[in-house]
């Protein structure tokens, strides 16, 4: 002979009335986050008149990058050379877009030509150039070193490079950006 048996019953929930606001306000920051798809940083030494806008990167190619910044830090060669490099594949592979502000007017406006938005690249030095800067547009990269930490004598490929941890800012805040901890980043890199 068999029973029928009535399925348990469930309780109600009782997320409306002991933890909706907690969840409305969980469900909220959920969506900022999902929305966070760029990353804007004033540049180091520029007096706010420029900021890179990053993109987000595949999860395989972050890891990759984070990873070869990680083994940097680690042996403690950040500063050098070869660190700038690391730092400097980064921001290149990340630079989605270029911001001038003209402090007459202060607004902030989108670096670009007929091709479109200017990035970290050969066609950034070309602007470069024209207010009167020198850089190697070989490549992105040393545009990005070119820009980010000069030569102190600019004819001099073997002269000291000026500021040779402002990348290293940049990298720094893009890794916390990247973990969640946006509100590590530097104020004054974010423009606040």
């Amino acid at each position: 002979m068999s029973q029928d048996i009535a399925p348990p019953e469930t309780p109600e929930p009782k997320a409306d009335r002991q933890y909706g606001g907690a969840l409305a306000g969980i469900a909220e920051r959920h969506e900022k986050i999902r929305a966070e798809k760029h990353l804007d940083l004033q540049v180091p030494g520029y007096e706010g008149l420029i900021k890179l806008r990053y993109r987000l990167l595949p999860e395989k190619e972050m890891d990759r990058q984070a990873q070869r910044i990680e083994d940097a830090q680690r042996s403690g060669d950040r500063g050098s050379a070869a660190s700038m490099e690391i730092d400097a594949q980064l921001l290149v592979a990340m630079c989605a877009q270029i911001y001038v502000r003209d402090p007459e007017v202060d607004d902030w406006v989108v670096l670009e030509d007929k091709d479109g938005p200017v990035r970290l690249e050969s066609r950034f030095a070309q602007y470069l150039r024209q207010a009167g800067v020198k850089v190697n547009d070989v490549r992105a990269r040393d545009v990005a070193l070119d820009f980010f930490s000069p030569r102190e004598d600019q004819d001099n490929p073997q002269s000291a490079r000026v500021h040779p941890q402002a990348m290293e800012a940049h990298t720094n805040a893009i890794v916390l950006w990247h973990r969640g901890e946006k509100k590590s980043i530097s104020r004054r890199l974010l423009g606040e």
